[in-house]
């Protein structure tokens, strides 16, 4: 499971190295060479998502899972990212806004969607500085 070498790492004072990739910015060609790299440079997950996404995630995933084995997890940036694809999603809420949309309300939405899925969920706070 992904939390337990998240826990792991930390219990043991290791970093993790993390790479977020919007779908929106790439294609299926420079998504390999991405991967390549994450490879070489020892990622140890991978986060996707964007702002807005006007492109499928779920065919960046398969683009991604096809070429590594690195996790991969969901950075959503609204209801309409979730993939069921993906081996996590991080449950994302905005404690620095007022909007109680972003902080529990899509939550609500998604909810039993996630249920259905088999993602693994990693909640997560989420704060933006100025």
């Amino acid at each position: 499971m992904i939390s337990q070498q998240i826990s792991q790492s930390i219990s043991e004072n290791k970093k993790l190295f993390v790479l977020l990739i919007d779908p929106d910015e790439h294609n299926k060609e420079s998504l390999n060479n991405i991967i390549l790299n994450a490879i070489k440079s020892q990622v140890d997950l991978i986060f996707i998502g964007g702002s807005l996404l006007n492109n499928d995630v779920n065919k960046s995933i398969e683009v991604i899972k096809a070429n590594t084995n690195i996790p991969v997890l969901l950075f959503p940036g609204s209801l309409l990212q979730i993939a069921d694809s993906a081996d996590g999603i991080l449950l994302l809420s905005l404690i620095s806004g007022r909007n109680p949309d972003l902080l529990i309300g899509n939550h609500v939405l998604a909810s039993a969607h996630i249920k259905r899925s088999k993602l693994e969920v990693l909640p997560t706070g989420y704060i933006l500085i100025e």
